[in-house]
């Protein structure tokens, strides 16, 4: 599996892929579409809900202009 990982990434030109990025970009996609930081704790079985939300979840940029420009509509 690490090798293919690591084949993959050689192949579309990224410098290294792992296993755990997964699980990061999963929590970032679950947390864009729920923000249940409990529920994604759970999915992947972290003890401690820090880790969960200052390890995985991330906020990408395309989320933070959908938030930007809900703002803005609800200040207009």
């Amino acid at each position: 599996m690490i090798r293919f990982l690591k084949q993959a990434a050689d192949n579309i030109g990224i410098e290294s892929i792992n296993i755990h990025d997964f699980r990061d970009t999963d929590a970032t996609r679950l947390y864009e579409k729920t923000g249940d930081l409990k529920m994604i704790q759970t999915l992947l079985d972290h003890g401690d809900i820090t880790t969960t939300a200052n390890v995985y979840s991330h906020i990408s940029i395309d989320h933070t202009l959908e938030y930007i420009d809900n703002l803005d509509t609800l200040n207009k």
